[in-house]
């Protein structure tokens, strides 16, 4: 009698450790499910938060960034960036679409051949209002016509600050 109470007395922790395990089990296969999620169907440009697993498993696959891919130089890396802002403003010129007080944080991926694979931004809270879906037809527009001047053997990223107009300018004799 004794051994039967100890063994009835016995189950319910035994069943907790077996609710506890296949818990563990479940989330184990979710997590390793969520973790290769194919970037794919994302689309080419998006907002930041809006598609948070797959940007986290896109900025997982980049993992060299624009001044690794410019050999360490920042001033290349710099005015290589500053001339696609300001190409990106004359973009925005010449569509009719206006751009000045835009401010906003962007995380570029690019191609090893310079294009831009995706494009994810935040509007910063500084930034003028702008309509979202025609910001981002433009942004769209202007990574489908636009090719980096940087050609690199892996793909590469940045993750940066930048305001409308721009401001700096190219000194003579720089890139």
């Amino acid at each position: 009698m004794v051994l039967l109470i100890d063994y009835i007395k016995g189950i319910p922790f035994i069943v907790n450790k077996i609710k506890l395990l296949f818990l563990i089990s479940f989330l184990s296969l979710f997590y390793i499910s969520r973790a290769n999620v194919p970037t794919d169907f994302l689309p080419r440009i998006f907002q930041i938060g809006e598609y948070q697993v797959e940007y986290d498993v896109l900025v997982k696959n980049h993992d060299q960034e624009l001044l690794e891919a410019c050999d360490n130089d920042l001033k290349i890396a710099y005015g290589k960036l500053s001339s696609m802002f300001r190409e990106m403003e004359l973009y925005a010129e010449n569509s009719s679409y206006d751009l000045k007080g835009v401010r906003l944080w962007l995380h570029i991926f690019w191609n090893q051949d310079g294009t831009i694979q995706y494009l994810a931004y935040h509007l910063r809270p500084n930034s003028k209002n702008i309509e979202i879906p025609a910001f981002e037809a433009f942004l769209l527009s202007f990574v489908e016509n636009y090719q980096f001047p940087l050609l690199s053997e892996k793909s590469y990223t940045l993750y940066t600050s930048t305001s409308f107009p721009v401001y700096a300018r190219r000194r003579k004799g720089r890139q």
